[in-house]
């Protein structure tokens, strides 16, 4: 179900990395028995995966392990921020704002949690897979593999696109996000051509404090409620902003991602357009 802005992720990267120069992008899609040839042809990689039943978390590891510059983040982030229990506990002990969160097991009774809406979730997933809405309380029963059960947190829907280095955080564009069906299936969003508020760029930084080896690009999906943002997850991968983002912002945001792989400081954002995107890549000015 996610292949296609798989797809549409993979082809933005492509466009922003080959508007560097002296930089010759190439890419594989699905076989992951071409994975090891790409490594020995390769100098540095960008994984385009979901977290889910750890794929993004065995290439990552596969990549660090060859040497190679690995230019998204490292498999320990991976694993913390695709882990949404594990996640909740970092957000916790670091103070920053974050639904409840508990372990949905067998026979599942919201109402010992939650009094209003609640949302069930995968505990392993990504795009907004499975996921269920209720607007009261009621038992359920997992079906397949582990589930969350969290706090509906009532807001706008919103998300950060992050590059980061060794010691520097980079708010690229905040973002819009669009979903259907009441919620569960989302649909692109918008980037917003406004600077960065110093309050989402503090907490893009905490948040990088809060789980350690992210690096490179990464998403932070949040809820803008009246008293600030609560973040939901972390994507430590590129996500489908980058769609847009690669059409929005000038300098081409994989020139961040090279910053950050190779210990340099990030360029200076010079131009940010407010820009529509789709799930599956197609862009507009707004």
């Amino acid at each position: 179900p996610l292949s296609a802005e798989g797809v549409a992720i993979r082809r933005a990267a492509m466009d922003s990395f080959a508007k560097i120069p002296d930089i010759e992008p190439f890419t594989i899609q699905g076989r992951a028995g071409e994975f090891g040839h790409a490594l020995a042809r390769c100098d540095g990689l960008l994984i385009v995966a979901p977290e889910t039943g750890g794929i993004l978390e065995a290439f990552t590891g596969r990549a660090q392990a060859s040497g190679k510059i690995n230019l998204g983040c490292s498999a320990d982030a991976v694993k913390a921020t695709g882990d949404k229990l594990e996640f909740s506990r970092l957000m916790k002990t670091a103070g920053i704002p974050h639904p409840q969160t508990v372990e949905a097991g067998a026979k599942f009774d919201s109402s010992m949690y939650f009094t209003g809406t609640w949302v069930f979730k995968p505990a392993d997933g990504a795009g907004a897979e499975g996921v269920n809405i209720h607007r009261q309380p009621r038992k359920v029963e997992p079906l397949i593999g582990p589930h969350i059960a969290q706090e509906f947190i009532e807001g706008g829907p919103m998300s950060l696109s992050i590059v980061s280095g060794n010691d520097w955080v980079e708010v690229l564009s905040v973002n819009r996000q669009r979903f259907l069906n009441d919620g569960m299936i989302y649909d692109g969003g918008e980037i917003i051509g406004e600077e960065p508020s110093a309050a989402l760029r503090e907490l893009a930084a905490r948040i990088k404090k809060a789980v350690p080896g992210l690096s490179g690009y990464w998403g932070v999906d949040f809820v803008m409620t009246e008293a600030g943002p609560v973040v939901i997850e972390v994507n430590p991968r590129l996500t489908t902003s980058f769609c847009g983002l690669a059409e929005a912002l000038n300098p081409t945001p994989a020139l961040f991602i090279m910053a950050a792989a190779t210990g340099n400081p990030p360029p200076a954002v010079t131009t940010r357009r407010a820009t529509f995107f789709t799930k599956t890549g197609e862009t507009r000015a707004v």
